[in-house]
Parts: structure tokens; C-alpha cells; sequence
């Protein structure tokens, strides 16, 4: 038994590198494949009759290898849900392989979580040669919008910002005196820790991950306040996976925290508000 699974993973080893490259941008793709059915329009339509139709791509969760691709008359009533099987069609088979091809191996390229997978694909593809040419100037745009939406959100590991602290109120006492803006620099998407106030410091860190399905970089803000006061320290407030759009952050929380214990016991409750309101903007 053993012996035949060496022999299977040496035959995949060998069909995948045998396979030179794989890109799995799903913008690229399609492009690849509109430029395909168009210049094989005429061979197509022999065996498609339908104007547009859907093609949809099956992944195996485990291998990221293709495990099954199926085509689609485009229903009138038809919505990102699953589609009834009597809208099943089948295509010329030199276009099924050259989808195959362009969707053989696709993990996902988002090194952060190395359990996201794209399972499923599914676009359209138009059989009318205005049509396809339309479809190939939608795709260049969301392509080229992606492309530079990578660019402008991108927050490097050791990048620039600048810290404004707006509101700190402890206890509904009078607002704590507040540093000016501070400036600072990530270490490795860590800040370090930042004095706003007498007895005040504030931590933060980013986590970088990717949207579902669109490969594109995600940037989360998570932060710590701390109180230190006569050689003690307390954690005053906290927030996790705040999203970070376009370089900026701002945080805005109002809570309570009741010392339990006290309340358990009877006796007079200990209870902690915190206010507080800040901005970060990354170059």
C-alpha cells in the first residue's frame, strides 16, 4: 500500500513540473480565454448555440488541484446561487482544454493564511463577438483598478505614521492632556509603545491578510492602552481586527468594565469607563 502512494505523488510531482507555470489571477484568465473564444469564434458556435454561457470551476479543497469544470446556459432569472442542472451544456472540447490548462493548479497566493483555498470559479462567457470584446474591456478595467488598489493600500512592515490621539476620558473625569499628533514607524507591523499621556501608553499592531476570492492585500488594526501608575500596570482598553482603509484607521470606543468580584460579594461596585477616540495614518 505504501509503495503505491509514493508512486502517485511521484506521478503528480512529475505532471506538475512538467507543467512549467501556473497563474491562477482569475482576471488574467478570463482574459486568456475571451482572447481564446474569439479568435475560435465560428468552430465554437458549431457547438454552442448560446450567446452566453457560464462556466463554472471546481476545486478539491485539500490539493488545490481541478477537480471538475461544468457549462451553463446563462438562465434570465439567474443569481450568484447554484444552477439547475437542466441548464447543463457541453462546449467544444478544444475550449474545455484550454480552460482546463488555464486552471490546472490554483492554491491561493495568499501566504498569511495557508487555509484559504478557492474551491469554486464560476464567470461568464460570452459567445457574440461585440460581446466578448465588451466582456475583455470590463475585465482590463477591474484588472487594472485591482493592480493599483494593491498599490495604494499596500502598508509595508516598517512603513511611516503618524498617531493623533482626539479624546481620553477615564472615569467621566475632565479629558486627559493628549500629546500632539506623534510620529512613528512600524517594526515589522508592530509600533512600539507610545507615551499620549501622563501615565498613558499606547501599542498597536497590523495584521495583513487577503479578501476572499480577490487576492487582494487586507490590513487590520488592533491596539492596547495601558495605564501605569506607582510601579503597577493595567490594561485600560483594547480593540481587535479594525479595518484599515486607504492608509487609515480610527478607532472609537466607549466602554464599562464592573469588577465582578465586588458585585459577587455585595459589596460597592468597581466600575471602569473608558473614552477614547484616535486616528492612525501609515505613508
Amino acid at each position: 500500500m505504501k509503495s503505491k502512494f509514493i508512486i502517485l505523488i511521484l506521478i503528480l510531482v512529475f505532471n506538475l513540473s512538467y507543467s512549467q507555470i501556473y497563474n491562477c489571477s482569475v482576471h488574467e484568465n478570463q482574459l486568456k480565454i475571451y482572447d481564446f473564444a474569439l479568435t475560435n469564434l465560428n468552430t465554437i458556435k458549431k457547438h454552442t448555440k448560446s450567446d452566453l454561457i457560464i462556466v463554472s470551476i471546481d476545486f478539491n479543497d485539500k490539493s488545490s488541484l481541478l477537480e471538475n469544470i461544468r457549462y451553463y446556459q446563462y438562465p434570465k432569472d439567474y443569481t450568484e446561487g447554484e444552477i439547475d442542472e437542466k441548464y447543463s451544456i457541453t462546449v467544444w472540447n478544444e475550449l474545455d482544454l484550454f480552460i482546463r490548462k488555464s486552471f490546472e493548479f490554483c492554491p491561493r497566493s495568499n501566504f498569511e493564511d495557508e487555509h484559504s483555498e478557492y474551491t469554486r470559479i464560476r464567470f461568464g462567457l460570452p459567445l457574440v463577438k461585440e460581446n466578448i470584446a465588451e466582456a475583455i474591456g470590463n475585465v482590463t478595467k477591474n484588472l487594472s483598478e485591482i493592480k493599483q488598489l494593491q498599490i495604494s493600500n499596500e502598508i509595508n512592515e516598517n512603513t511611516n505614521f503618524t498617531l493623533t490621539v482626539n479624546n481620553l476620558k477615564i472615569n467621566r473625569e475632565k479629558p486627559i492632556k493628549l500629546a500632539h499628533p506623534i510620529v512613528g514607524k512600524l517594526n515589522i507591523y508592530q509600533s512600539d509603545i507610545v507615551k499620549i499621556s501622563d501615565n498613558y501608553f499606547l501599542i498597536f499592531k497590523v495584521l495583513k491578510t487577503s479578501e476572499l476570492n480577490k487576492n487582494l492585500p487586507v490590513f487590520y488594526f488592533e491596539y492596547k492602552l495601558f495605564y501605569v501608575h506607582q510601579g503597577k500596570t493595567s490594561l485600560v482598553s483594547k480593540g481587535a481586527h479594525q479595518t484599515i482603509l486607504n492608509k487609515h484607521v480610527e478607532i472609537i470606543e466607549q466602554e464599562s468594565i464592573i469588577d465582578v468580584a465586588n458585585e459577587m460579594e455585595n459589596e460597592k461596585k468597581m466600575i471602569q469607563e473608558t473614552d477614547i477616540s484616535f486616528e492612525v495614518k501609515f505613508e
